[in-house]
């Protein structure tokens, strides 16, 4: 394996970098997932159940390689379709 030793100087640079970077990304996926959440009030259907658990109240909406797991109260749950 090759080992390359950088300046002291380049090193902080690249640090600096790393730590706007990872901040600009959770600031992104944090309001990437507020957008994805919008309107579950009104389309609380709106996710997929989570086939593990079973549950009809408990659904799932994917963004990324994260879960948004959330329930649906009971009560203001809208009524299924009669078939």
């Amino acid at each position: 394996m090759l080992a390359i030793q950088l300046p002291a100087e380049i090193e902080a640079r690249l640090a600096d970098l790393a730590v706007k970077w990872t901040a600009r990304s959770a600031r992104r996926v944090s309001e990437e997932l507020v957008q994805k959440t919008i309107g579950l009030d009104e389309l609380p259907c709106k996710g997929r159940m989570v086939a593990e658990l079973n549950e009809d109240a408990v659904h799932e909406l994917g963004l990324y390689s994260y879960r948004i797991l959330y329930e649906i109260n009971p009560e203001t749950r809208p009524a299924k379709p009669i078939e």
